[in-house]
């Protein structure tokens, strides 16, 4: 589903300690390819392994060259030895209704001329090399680091416009291609900067690296307005039609832009149904006392449930379609009955002089779904267990 990594020159990077770099150069002629190139000629034998994926298993086609001799297919898993590795990069046009961020593809923009590259499918690693950079040779060169496979994803984007600002204290670089966003900066970035403030103390984070906000402008007619978090990075679709912001751009792409920076923030390790449902529940919380206010989860729960699409199904129930069959027709559930049940359940403690935010440390542990048996233990302690087990039964 966050986070801006430093970008350094491409000679500051070959002067650093001995990264292996994937060069990137996009096709002059055919700004939708890109050759990426690693230069192994000082490594010994090595492995390649698989790109992390993300809705499918296809890899790029991996060759192997040397001096003297003839290209070379690279099979993942097996040992080789190569002067250079290399492999083409495909990317998909943006569409005309705009590019939905939750997707994470390769987007080339043919009428802005910017790039966008997901780690995902795309960048395959060697095995035990930890220290990569993945370098961008465009007019204006960048590098990042791959982040490891526990992180989130690496996503680069080139080419499109932004601006440096100050949110809370931190340095976030921001980019997007819609240009209103720029210009309008005092209508969203105070409410931002608290929207942060709030996030960082609800998740005790004490320090926050810089990081990088994407702005995607998507038709409100595609149906999908949606995010991404990334390795420091997160991208947001801002609402629009025609191009143009509308009544509720805000007011969506505060609430997407403050789910993702929790995915980023946040140190809770959640199976995805609490994972995507906290996010979305301190993010509508965040703007509850601005001009962006939105509708109470409970309320609006109770409104689309009848109608809802598996709207019956209970949130563990959903969280294993997800995971164990990819049956993604419930992923919803994580965005509106989710935050219902958060919000329900931070009720009765505020009935009792509690709150939702000073147990989410007790979440902090390894759990595959039903929720850890010590903050079921806390809730039934502080709510009784005659409320926890209505809200159990109506949610989980």
């Amino acid at each position: 589903m966050a986070l801006f990594a430093v970008l350094y020159s491409a000679s500051t990077i070959a002067s650093a300690s001995s990264p292996v770099i994937y060069s990137i150069n996009v096709n002059s002629s055919n700004p939708l390819l890109a050759k990426v190139k690693i230069d192994t000629s000082t490594l010994p034998d090595i492995t390649m392994l698989a790109s992390r994926t993300m809705r499918n298993n296809i890899q790029p086609e991996l060759i192997c060259q040397r001096a003297g001799l003839p290209d070379r297919s690279i099979d993942f898993g097996s040992s080789i030895s190569c002067d250079s590795v290399v492999w083409t990069l495909n990317f998909q046009k943006e569409a005309i209704e705009g590019v939905d961020a939750s997707l994470q593809n390769n987007i080339y923009s043919p009428a802005d001329g910017w790039h966008l590259l997901t780690e995902w499918n795309s960048l395959p690693r060697i095995k035990g090399m930890n220290n990569v950079q993945v370098c961008i040779n465009s007019d204006n060169p960048q590098c990042q680091k791959l982040p490891s496979i526990s992180s989130p994803p690496l996503f680069m984007v080139w080419g499109m416009a932004g601006k440096e600002l100050n949110v809370d204290g931190v340095p976030v670089h921001v980019m997007t291609n819609q240009k209103q966003l720029l210009q309008q900066d005092s209508t969203w970035l105070p409410i931002l900067s608290n929207q942060i403030s709030y996030i960082k103390s609800v998740f005790n984070v004490d320090k926050m690296e810089p990081w990088s906000l994407v702005w995607l402008k998507r038709e409100v007619s595609s149906g999908s307005i949606g995010g991404a978090a990334g390795n420091q990075i997160y991208i947001a679709n801002v609402a629009t039609e025609n191009g143009r912001l509308i009544s509720k751009s805000y007011q969506h792409l505060l609430k997407i832009s403050a789910h993702e920076s929790i995915h980023f923030l946040s140190s809770i390790s959640a199976p995805v149904w609490a994972d995507e449902s906290l996010a979305e529940y301190y993010a509508i919380k965040s703007l509850s006392k601005t001009v962006y206010s939105l509708p109470d989860p409970i309320e609006s729960w109770q409104r689309m449930a009848v109608k809802f699409p598996h709207g019956g199904t209970n949130l563990y129930e959903a969280s294993r379609f997800v995971t164990e069959e990819q049956n993604y027709e419930y992923y919803g559930l994580f965005y509106t009955k989710g935050p219902a049940f958060w919000a329900e359940l931070d009720k009765q403690l505020h009935l009792k002089g509690d709150s939702l935010t000073y147990h989410l440390s007790e979440l902090k542990t390894e759990w595959e779904v039903n929720l850890p048996p010590q903050f079921v233990d806390a809730m039934i302690k502080k709510i009784g267990a005659k409320d926890w087990a209505r809200i159990e039964s109506k949610y989980l």
